[in-house]
């Protein structure tokens, strides 16, 4: 899509629902999505980043609806906002060095250099470790998933590398067996892999999961069709043998 046609489409959502979103698909760094046109009455924008819990339609979903609840209230009232089937959501000011990284389409469609917005937060049912706490000004110390976005991956296995894994690891479990696939490829789980529900099984980039878990190092070496195994996170990983 070129620039004039991206403009126009900015333009066409504002003028229909008074908001319009855009998407930035996942790579080495968790996707996110943020609103373009609520500012223009209310003065603020929002957020929506990780949360690798929801797919891509969902994603829209609640932005969507938090956005036409916030319209509702005259985007006066920022109390918690629950949505059917998605769970319930707090609103946290985004600190201007999370909104200068993640939301250059507001500052170029508006060309502005203040940006206000809103971090979406998910309740603890529905939270990930790739969802940053965005009050606090960017720090790749803190937030190591999203060090990629500043950083450059150093790593002697393709930055555009997969993990196959499980809702629960990146609910804070810890991961007990890994595979290796393909040169890009590996499954890390909390559970026993073959037990794991396809609904529970989440495709992340090898750096989110190295950010989580700086353990799995030696993943980074494993021959193909290889993998390794431990009982606990403080236990050493071991040969995989099958």
């Amino acid at each position: 899509m070129n620039k004039e046609i991206f403009i126009q489409s900015i333009r066409s959502g504002i003028e229909k629902f008074g908001y319009h979103i855009t998407y930035v698909m996942p790579d080495i760094s968790p996707g996110f999505a943020y609103t373009i046109g609520l500012s223009e009455k209310y003065n603020f924008e929002l957020l929506f980043a990780g949360g690798v819990f929801y797919m891509r339609e969902e994603v829209d979903n609640l932005l969507k609806g938090i956005s036409v609840k916030l319209i509702e209230r005259e985007g006066k009232n920022f109390d918690p906002i629950t949505l059917d089937g998605l769970g319930e959501f707090s609103l946290s000011l985004i600190d201007k060095s999370w909104s200068k990284l993640l939301m250059l389409g507001v500052y170029d469609y508006y060309k502005t250099e203040k940006v206000y917005a809103f971090q979406i937060i998910p309740d603890k049912k529905h939270y990930t470790l790739d969802i940053p706490d965005m009050t606090q000004e960017f720090s790749t110390k803190n937030e190591p998933v999203w060090q990629w976005i500043v950083k450059e991956w150093e790593y002697n296995v393709p930055k555009e590398s997969k993990v196959g894994t499980d809702i629960y690891f990146l609910q804070g479990e810890p991961l007990t067996e890994i595979a290796r696939w393909e040169d890009n490829y590996w499954e890390m789980y909390h559970l026993d892999g073959e037990e794991v529900e396809k609904k529970d099984i989440r495709i992340v980039s090898l750096g989110t999961v190295f950010a989580i878990d700086p353990s799995i190092l030696p993943a980074f070496e494993l021959p193909l069709t290889k993998g390794l195994l431990r009982d606990n996170f403080e236990d050493p990983w071991r040969k995989w043998k099958w």
